[in-house]
């Protein structure tokens, strides 16, 4: 729902109940959405450029 809602980064708070899969099953749930057209992958691309246009230079 954050990336189909416009979100570009998503943080993870692991330790109430900790879930070793966290990254794992979140990616394959964002393929997931890709596969099923509901985002695509420019959109994943435009994400990963505003975050990276973010990032120090140096």
């Amino acid at each position: 729902m954050a990336f189909e809602a416009g979100l570009d980064l998503l943080v993870f708070a692991n330790q109430q109940t900790y879930a070793p899969a966290i990254v794992e099953d979140t990616v394959d749930n964002v393929v997931n959405l890709v596969h099923a057209g509901r985002i695509t992958e420019a959109r994943i691309d435009q994400s990963v450029a505003r975050v990276d246009a973010l990032r120090p230079k140096s």
